[in-house]
């Protein structure tokens, strides 16, 4: 429970109004990176190639 407080962005208060965006934005960025990887990786293993 603490990792998905501190992935949401927050800041070990327990009130609402303390939480910091920018962790659940860079999460969100690496998160993204690593979809993009995955789907160029799958993209190009399955392309069809002309001979």
């Amino acid at each position: 429970m603490k990792f998905v407080e501190f992935a949401l962005g927050g800041a070990g208060v327990k009130s609402m109004y303390h939480f910091n965006p920018f962790i659940a934005m860079l999460s969100g960025i690496i998160f993204t990176a690593v979809l993009l990887y995955i789907s160029k990786f799958f993209t190009l293993k399955l392309t069809a190639k002309a001979y």
